[in-house]
């Protein structure tokens, strides 16, 4: 029996918590209405407009036309004529190109003659380096008299 009342009182006691927890809800409800927030918690907006199928329809079509029209504009940008070069620039071109090789091959050989002929003091990596580097079009070969080879490297003709 002692925990018959025991139990009433606790129920009693939780009951008058939720009268006071009411009031104060109702109290914060008002306060939330009165700064402008609505019931549900969200922020002072105003309710959402309700479209018709229709109108969303009308509204999907629409922006689906937009972008039909950007893509057909992009797709004609893109399809530029192909540019072409007309047989006798492709001819002076490789003519040039020949030209070029001829010189390196000319070099070449002058360099590997000057090897042979002074015993072979004349290394080939450099016949080679002096090659590569009038291919690439850098500075001129290091063994040249030219100035802009390092000093150590100079050789005078």
């Amino acid at each position: 029996m002692a925990n018959l009342k025991g139990l009433a009182s606790i129920v009693s006691a939780l009951r008058v918590e939720r009268t006071n927890l009411a009031s104060q809800l109702k109290r914060v409800d008002a306060a939330l209405l009165v700064l402008g927030k609505s019931h549900d918690g969200n922020p002072d907006t105003k309710p959402r407009r309700t479209l018709s199928a229709s109108a969303r329809k009308r509204m999907s079509l629409a922006q689906k036309t937009r972008w039909a029209k950007k893509a057909a504009n992009d797709q004609a940008t893109k399809t530029k004529p192909k540019r072409t070069m007309s047989a006798s620039s492709r001819r002076k071109i490789a003519e040039a190109q020949r030209t070029r090789w001829a010189k390196v091959k000319a070099q070449q050989k002058r360099l590997l003659s000057a090897s042979r002929t002074d015993g072979g003091h004349y290394p080939l990596f450099l016949a080679l380096a002096c090659s590569a580097s009038f291919v690439q079009r850098r500075d001129p070969c290091p063994t040249s008299t030219y100035t802009s080879a390092p000093r150590a490297m100079r050789v005078s003709a």
